[in-house]
């Protein structure tokens, strides 16, 4: 009876200490879902545009994604310029800056190396601009709009030693969760001033549960 009795909790205690080791363990493999990124490209709106921006994204359960963005729109005016009597180029001259500062909200999907997400939310716009190409006088007003963006990005599909200088040297033993990320961004915004662009992303940080 002693023996058996010693046996049962030999058992129940090996049993707790293997579950202790597979919560330690599941904590040791978690890590959030956080990430920045930096991004640019080109749209169209009241102007042919040029814009870039950074972003900061948290993805706080299985779907859900919260994004700050700050971008600047540089919209240009297509002007012509005479080289010689024969010989007249066009060229953009910059017409106005809208600095936005962004808050969104969205859905977020990862399946292995990649992740897809939609979001929407609202922004502050800060528009500097001249009324025409030839004014001197710079003007200025304030808008909020509704933002939303579309992307798709690539990164590692598991733990991997961290590279450097563009993903070429390996750095350190261990194999880590933060990485690198590419992708694509669709953007627009919904304003008094309404744009709508398209460009590539670059980001760093934890992009999926490993």
């Amino acid at each position: 009876m002693r023996k058996t009795l010693l046996v049962f909790l030999y058992f129940v205690s090996s049993q707790i200490s293997a579950q202790e080791h597979a919560k330690l363990d599941s904590i040791e493999k978690s890590n959030p879902i956080i990430f920045a990124e930096s991004y640019g490209g080109i749209g169209g709106g009241s102007t042919f545009n040029f814009f870039g921006g950074l972003g900061l994204n948290y993805q706080f359960s299985k779907t859900d994604l919260f994004t700050f963005r700050m971008a600047a729109i540089i919209g240009t005016s297509r002007v012509y310029a005479a080289l010689s009597p024969v010989v007249i180029l066009p060229f953009f001259a910059q017409r106005e800056v809208q600095l936005e500062y962004g808050l969104l909200y969205g859905k977020r999907w990862t399946n292995g190396n990649y992740s897809l997400s939609v979001s929407a939310g609202i922004s502050h716009f800060n528009r500097l601009y001249y009324e025409n190409i030839q004014d001197e006088e710079k003007l200025h007003e304030t808008y909020f709009g509704v933002p939303f963006e579309f992307n798709v990005k690539f990164f590692k599909a598991r733990k991997q030693r961290f590279r450097a200088y563009y993903g070429l040297i390996p750095i350190g033993k261990k194999k880590v969760s933060f990485g690198r990320s590419v992708g694509f961004k669709l953007t627009g915004n919904i304003a008094k001033h309404s744009n709508l662009g398209i460009g590539i992303t670059y980001g760093f940080g934890w992009h999926k549960k490993y």
